[in-house]
């Protein structure tokens, strides 16, 4: 079971029947580090912006099972956004085949996943290079060359843990801004794979 997603139950792949098979739609996850703050912003956007594609969200160094913070739900509700239940994930092995897209927030998440998970290497980007720089007209990710880019290729999130309201109020405005900018570009069948019966 895959916890924090926007619906209550479970976030898993949704197939449909379609044609002469199957259409699994894969899911995009945000990433920062806790999996408390930023990822659970861009996690909460994605699902008001696009609830026709699944989303989660999880961390490189998370505490599973923990609410997120109140400055981050105080945050989320300043643009209407919630996410009822959500408890911080650890990203894993088991998001592997599962994942369309990784989001991340800051260069060392896209540096973790290539040192961890690097089966993910070729899905995962900074959310900043994703909302400024995509070619989103190339609707295989694959061909993006996300591998090979520079994990600093675009400015990070910055981590407001720590920080006052106001510091997490101006990191949610920038996550929600930059979310919205990549569900708003990204086409259905970048996020999908056909799986044949």
């Amino acid at each position: 079971r895959h916890r924090g997603d926007a619906d209550p139950g479970a976030t898993r792949e949704v197939s449909s029947r379609c044609g002469s098979g199957e259409q699994t739609q894969r899911v995009i996850w945000f990433l920062c580090t806790g999996n408390a703050a930023r990822s659970v912003m861009g996690h909460a956007a994605w699902a008001q912006r696009r609830p026709d594609v699944k989303v989660g969200s999880a961390g490189t160094l998370a505490i599973e099972w923990m609410p997120m913070s109140r400055r981050t739900s105080a945050a989320l509700a300043r643009h209407g956004l919630s996410l009822p239940g959500h408890r911080s994930e650890q990203l894993g092995p088991q998001h592997v085949d599962k994942a369309a897209l990784v989001v991340a927030m800051a260069a060392e998440h896209v540096a973790w996943v290539r040192r961890e998970l690097p089966e993910l290497a070729s899905r995962t980007a900074l959310l900043a290079w994703l909302a400024r720089s995509a070619d989103w007209s190339v609707t295989d990710v694959a061909e993006w060359g996300l591998a090979t880019l520079a994990p600093d290729v675009a400015p990070d999130v910055i981590d407001p843990a720590g920080g006052e309201r106001d510091l997490y109020d101006a990191v949610a405005d920038e996550v929600v801004e930059l979310t919205y900018r990549i569900a708003d570009a990204a086409p259905g069948e970048l996020l999908a794979i056909r799986a044949e019966l």
